[in-house]
């Protein structure tokens, strides 16, 4: 994806940045998140990468930028592809816009937003992944990570699934129970229309 950005890349021979994933302990049916971080050994304007992972020991529901490029206007991928089947996540990227400043501090890449399926463990393993400045690809180390699923979590609600008290903004909150002031309301209505009907009568037959 990178390549398309920059055609005249080549690799510096500067030393290295690490790209890393972290290493998470969680449980059967927790949503957790496992985050892939960059501490850069130079500048950095763009990134790429795919992640693969056992998709028996957990689910990843999605994908969502850290605080690496905070404050820059930049481009990340509209449509990554996580293949739960494979295991398998691809299109990974994001990259500056712009004739701006680039990044030099450690930050998180990217957020993966996982659910525990079973016990054991699985590596997180980032591949074919790139770091560039405006020119060129950075030479670069990658460290895996880890997540180890152990016991399970009791009562976890499935993470679409509203709060208990959850009331939709366009539906009206529902009484479940005949409030009081409705029954005096109804009996006022009908000795209103009993006196009316006493009244008509009353005055046709005298």
């Amino acid at each position: 994806m990178l390549m398309m950005i920059a055609p005249m890349l080549f690799f510096s021979s500067a030393s290295a940045t690490i790209v890393y994933a972290d290493n998470v302990t969680a449980k059967v049916n927790q949503f957790f998140n496992v985050t892939d971080s960059c501490k850069p050994d130079a500048l950095i304007k763009a990134y790429e990468m795919k992640i693969q992972y056992d998709p028996r020991i957990l689910s990843v529901t999605s994908l969502s930028s850290g605080d690496f490029f905070t404050g820059k206007p930049t481009f990340s991928s509209p449509n990554c592809v996580i293949n739960q089947t494979t295991g398998i996540i691809t299109n990974v990227y994001n990259l500056i816009l712009g004739k701006v400043s680039m990044v030099q501090s450690t930050g998180v890449l990217i957020y993966i937003h996982c659910i525990g399926l079973k016990n054991g463990t699985t590596n997180i393993t980032i591949y074919d992944a790139g770091v560039t400045n405006d020119t060129q690809y950075l030479p670069l180390k990658v460290k895996s990570g880890s997540v180890t699923i152990n016991g399970i979590m009791e009562n976890q609600a499935p993470q679409d699934s509203p709060p208990p008290d959850y009331q939709p903004l366009n539906e009206p909150e529902k009484n479940y129970e005949t409030p009081l002031s409705y029954l005096v309301e109804n009996v006022i209505i009908i000795l209103i229309a009993g006196l009316i009907i006493v009244f008509i009568f009353g005055k046709f037959f005298l």
